[in-house]
């Protein structure tokens, strides 16, 4: 199995949701095993106090405080700054709950890819899938959506340069459109896997029915809503 880096982007909101995915992500060592290539990191958009809270209730994570605020994409090109190179790096956002066995099983998926992929995004809001596991994005359509995103180590270099020269690709302030627009500017592909691995939880998910919003279809695991909140 190869060896992948993990970063979480975490904002100041929703403490008990962002808790309840995050404790998802440590059970079974899903974060701290032999497939992973170092300590993972959160990216933290909130207090110094928050963040301390952060580093005691989940040992083992390693705690980058940034700007507060809502994260946007001078946090993400952080990400891509201190990524170490050569290794693949799983990027997810903090509202997201895992499959089972998912952060392994992504690690060895990365042995699998396509070889002209520089990105693997490993949630289907879109309801997009046709079968394939691993389908080509539309090259003329931006990225949308960063909820779980794999870059291949090929793809990690290129953006941690991009990050370092802050590139802003033709003025775009979201790190989703970004991402697609650096990875392709790579001379790389973007790629959805199916199923989807992960599923949204976020303010606007299933987990508030009345709050229509991007949730994946073709998630393989029922969740426990009775867990979740509205912070």
């Amino acid at each position: 199995m190869p060896l992948i880096q993990v970063a979480i982007m975490c904002s100041i909101g929703r403490p008990r949701l962002q808790a309840a995915c995050l404790t998802r992500l440590m059970r079974e060592g899903e974060l701290f095993g032999d497939h992973l290539a170092r300590r993972p990191r959160i990216y933290f958009a909130g207090s110094g106090e928050r963040a301390g809270f952060l580093q005691v209730a989940f040992e083992g994570f390693r705690v980058v405080p940034v700007e507060a605020g809502r994260p946007h994409l001078p946090h993400f090109w952080r990400v891509f700054e201190e990524a170490e190179g050569g290794t693949p790096l799983l990027f997810l956002e903090n509202d997201v709950w895992i499959v089972s066995g998912g952060v392994p099983r992504i690690a060895a998926l990365a042995d699998e890819l396509p070889a002209d992929a520089g990105m693997v995004s490993f949630f289907d809001f879109r309801g997009e899938s046709n079968g394939e596991t691993f389908q080509p994005l539309d090259p003329a359509r931006d990225l949308w959506g960063s909820q779980a995103l794999l870059f291949t180590a090929a793809a990690v270099e290129a953006l941690g340069h991009l990050a370092r020269e802050r590139c802003d690709l033709a003025s775009c302030d979201s790190w989703d459109l970004w991402a697609g627009r650096a990875v392709r500017r790579a001379g790389l592909k973007l790629y959805l896997h199916a199923p989807s691995l992960v599923q949204h939880l976020g303010l606007r998910s299933e987990v508030w029915p009345e709050r229509p919003g991007p949730t994946a279809s073709n998630f393989p695991e029922p969740f426990p809503f009775d867990l979740f909140v509205d912070d």
